[in-house]
């Protein structure tokens, strides 16, 4: 019951906005609270380095399972081999 109370009384407080929410309005909004200049940008997606993304890989893994089983499975359409 107080769940359904607290919700009732943010609906009241919180409001959605009347247009969408930019990256520039979020780095923009984020003026003045006490974050440090860096840390304004907001990261749309991250970077990788494909000789990072290797260098986590182990070779001598086992495959797994599911892709094993993928692997296996025969042309269910007109997929090219």
């Amino acid at each position: 019951m107080l769940a359904k109370k607290s919700v009732t009384i943010l609906k009241g407080l919180v409001k959605k906005p009347t247009s969408p929410v930019t990256i520039a309005m979020m780095n923009e909004a984020s003026k003045g609270l006490g974050v440090k200049k860096d840390q304004q940008k907001v990261d749309t997606k991250p970077s990788y380095k494909l000789s990072e993304l290797l260098a986590q890989m182990d070779p001598n893994a086992p495959v797994p399972g599911d892709i094993k089983a993928w692997m296996s499975m025969k042309p269910v359409g007109k997929e090219l081999i």
